[in-house]
């Protein structure tokens, strides 16, 4: 029967507490018990840097995304901004265009209500020879 190293480690340990005094057990239990304590406060001590750099990333990542939305809040903002601008200049456009139009209508029936007046005085042809059918059919 082949013992593997753990079996070995037991039997050596039971090989030593039977032959050892009650001082000395204690002592190697003592011992035993300090080296533990030391590992796991090396362990605690590890996890709780461990931990506080998660701690640390959490609070960079929170930070990092409060960015990001600001980011993309402003973003927004600027494209609504640059909307709004394109529809007003669309807008003073079309009022622009509506004005140019009126003053043009109003240029060509000066002060006149007659509508005939204002389609012989609008016409550009409204002299001898003009073949516009308004100015031919109107002609006397």
């Amino acid at each position: 029967m082949l013992l593997t190293p753990a079996c070995w480690s037991l039997v050596n340990m039971y090989v030593c507490v039977c032959h050892t005094s009650q001082e000395e057990r204690e002592a190697a239990m003592r011992a035993e018990e300090d080296a533990f304590r030391a590992k796991m406060l090396a362990k605690f001590a590890e996890d709780d840097r461990l931990e506080q750099l998660n701690a640390q990333k959490r609070r960079m990542k929170q930070v990092e995304h409060q960015r990001e939305v600001q980011r993309l809040i402003d973003e927004r903002r600027r494209m609504y901004e640059e909307q709004k601008a394109r529809d007003e200049a669309e807008i003073a456009q079309q009022q622009a265009e509506e004005v140019r139009l009126n003053f043009k209508f109003k240029s060509i029936s000066p002060m006149s209500t007659d509508p005939v007046h204002s389609v012989l005085s609008a016409c550009s042809g409204a002299r001898p020879g003009c073949m516009d059918s308004l100015c031919v059919n109107m002609r006397i």
